[in-house]
């Protein structure tokens, strides 16, 4: 009793008021015209929090989020909360949601559904309200949780360099400061906060590594908070390098583009550090590192292989390895009459259609154009794109070929594929649109008039 005595009447608020002020001002985690919104749970760390932004003359609101988990005391926490504000006239949101339920319907954690809950409701204040920061009460005894419990899952340096300061709209103004600073200063000047007996429960992850792993290890390192937040630091400035280092190698044996990243297979299979680049990749994507395997696998398979990479795809395109997002393609089709003559726009590409009189200096073997003997067509004409089973005889062949086969021959990339078009007259194919027409609708010297389909890129 004597020592916590004496810690108290040593401690100087005026000194922890200008240690929380000097570490916004060093992250540059607030600006003077940021709207702030802060998250209050009533827990002793967020009413610390609140009671510094009111300190030191911060203008903010408040937040807080009623997960229905504890009965009486979840009411008694938001009215708590409420009450708090409405006295240092700090305007105060609520919302409510049973996390439990959400857990259970969604098969996830009571944790995780409690976090996706209140980052969803955050988002929405800030479009409705304009917030432009929003305040976490996470400090370093969090920030030590987190690492531990992302280095027990399995994680990379990133998972190891912990929370940032300062993550988008995300602050954590408390960040650098201890649990024990923050009960000092509570009880300093005096301060209520809420009391949460699921802290205790030993049941989730976070407060078995708090309650059970972090004792024993302070007994190896009694400034283990400390030494941990160094750790952190310099471990995001290494990861920060490294990601400088890793993008200019992916740059250049490939290209980091707006929709898709390609990479050269052959010098991706020459790099020393062939992990660190597929990690870079698939967390620029927000991709499972998982599949780092998956992907050092594909690289030596034929073109046309892929795997699928959850809302991406991964796929061989001859000297390449092109990483995309699924597109959610959208059918096309279309009938053209005997008559027609105009511009035509698909999702992806323009076609002018005109039928002329037979030239024989007509270039037939310009891929932009796409000539069938008029005559030979039934009409209306069906232009769509095509489908797994379709087939035809291309110009030059007697027998029928597979779409898909031709293509691969004709080394389309798969990242268009799906898009290619083709024309249909009655149940034929008569020729496909960039490509190819068919072997039975061909130019010949007995053609009269030509239906031309004419390639416009937008």
């Amino acid at each position: 009793m004597q020592n916590i005595i004496q810690m108290h009447k040593d401690f100087s608020l005026e000194s922890f008021h200008q240690k929380f002020l000097e570490f916004i001002t060093a992250h540059e985690l607030i600006d003077e015209n940021d709207k702030i919104l802060i998250a209050v749970s009533g827990g002793m760390d967020s009413i610390a929090m609140f009671y510094l932004f009111l300190k030191t003359g911060f203008s903010f609101e408040v937040a807080h989020f009623n997960f229905l988990l504890r009965g009486k005391d979840s009411e008694n926490d938001e009215n708590f909360v409420k009450d708090i504000c409405v006295k240092n006239k700090v305007k105060f949101h609520v919302n409510r949601f049973d996390a439990r339920l959400f857990a259970d319907e969604n098969a996830v954690s009571v944790e995780m559904a409690a976090r996706k809950l209140r980052y969803d409701w955050f988002k929405k204040l800030v479009d409705k309200y304009n917030f432009t920061k929003i305040a976490i009460a996470h400090h370093k005894n969090d920030q030590l949780e987190t690492i531990l419990l992302n280095l027990t899952k399995g994680c990379s340096v990133a998972g190891l360099r912990g929370m940032k300061p300062r993550t988008g709209i995300y602050i954590r103004p408390l960040l650098d400061f201890k649990r024990t600073e923050i009960e000092n200063y509570i009880h300093a000047n005096e301060l209520s906060y809420c009391f949460d007996y699921t802290n205790d429960d030993i049941k989730y992850q976070r407060n078995f590594i708090r309650h059970r792993i972090i004792p024993e290890l302070k007994k190896i390192n009694p400034d283990l908070e400390n030494s941990i937040s160094e750790n952190a630091n310099y471990l995001r400035e290494f990861d920060d390098l490294m990601d400088e280092v890793i993008l200019k190698k992916i740059n250049e044996i490939g290209k980091i583009g707006k929709n898709e990243i390609k990479l050269n297979i052959q010098q991706l299979k020459e790099c020393k550090y062939i992990n660190l680049i597929f990690y870079k990749v698939l967390s620029i994507n927000q991709i499972n590192p998982n599949q780092i395997k998956n992907l050092k696998s594909l690289i030596n398979s034929q073109t046309g292989k892929f795997v699928n990479l959850g809302n991406f795809k991964a796929t061989i395109d001859r000297e390449f390895l092109v990483i995309k997002k699924n597109e959610k393609i959208t059918d096309f089709s279309i009938n053209v009459d005997r008559h027609f003559e105009g511009i035509i726009e698909t999702p992806k590409i323009k076609i002018k259609i005109k039928t002329i009189d037979y030239q024989s200096d007509i270039n037939f073997k310009d891929l932009q154009f796409l000539h069938l003997d008029n005559d030979k067509l039934s009409f209306p004409l069906q232009i769509c794109y095509w489908k797994h089973g379709d087939k035809f005889i291309p110009f030059g062949m007697n027998n029928f070929k597979k779409i898909s086969d031709f293509l691969t021959e004709m080394k389309v990339p798969n990242v268009i594929r799906n898009h290619i078009l083709v024309v249909k007259s009655s149940s034929d194919i008569a020729g496909v649109v960039g490509y190819r027409c068919s072997q039975h609708f061909r130019i010949t010297k007995d053609t009269k008039r030509i239906f031309q389909i004419e390639v416009i890129k937008n």
